[in-house]
């Protein structure tokens, strides 16, 4: 009985970490995430499909509104919220310009001109393997990132089974952000 438990234990502990080898998280640490409590959409780079667009939307705004978030215009946004998806190539890269919106109307950053947002790289590129969704969050104050998660499997293609492993994939990847659920 022991072996059988000793065996059983073994394997749950090999499945847990097959799965966090799927999933890689990074925060700024200092940033002081119990603060935010209003989110914006930034551009995503996103699902080829609109069920697919609709899947991740979806999960990302229920794991927000789980952790007390609420959805608001990004003027009144303290985070902004952008997500990549890599489904039909093995490699993407995405340039997009800075998701706090500093250049144009955004809270300007030292330096901000009229003409000059104050920003010295205002695009960011990540390299993305086919099967990936990519979910970053910045500060919109701080004009910074300050959380990244990523996470690489291949999707299911019965839609019904896709749908609820994106939905599972979403919240593995949201139990990876710095702060607590709020009730």
């Amino acid at each position: 009985m022991r072996k059988i438990r000793t065996v059983v234990l073994c394997v749950i502990v090999l499945v847990e970490l097959a799965v966090a080898g799927k999933i890689k998280a990074d925060f700024d640490k200092d940033a002081d995430f119990s603060s935010y409590r209003r989110y914006a959409w930034g551009n995503n780079l996103e699902a080829s499909s609109g069920a697919g667009k609709l899947t991740v939307l979806g999960a990302i705004e229920q794991e927000m509104e789980k952790r007390g978030f609420q959805k608001t215009d990004v003027e009144h946004a303290d985070i902004i919220i952008r997500y990549q998806v890599a489904t039909d190539t093995d490699l993407n890269l995405n340039a997009s310009v800075d998701p706090t919106y500093a250049a144009v109307g955004g809270i300007p950053v030292n330096g901000a001109t009229v003409w000059y947002s104050g920003l010295g790289a205002v695009s960011t590129a990540r390299y993305l393997k086919k099967g990936t969704l990519a979910i970053d969050v910045f500060d919109v104050r701080q004009h910074k990132l300050v959380w990244s998660v990523s996470a690489t499997d291949t999707i299911h293609e019965n839609t019904t089974k896709a749908i609820k492993q994106v939905s599972k994939v979403v919240s593995e990847m949201f139990e990876r952000y710095p702060a607590k659920v709020q009730n």
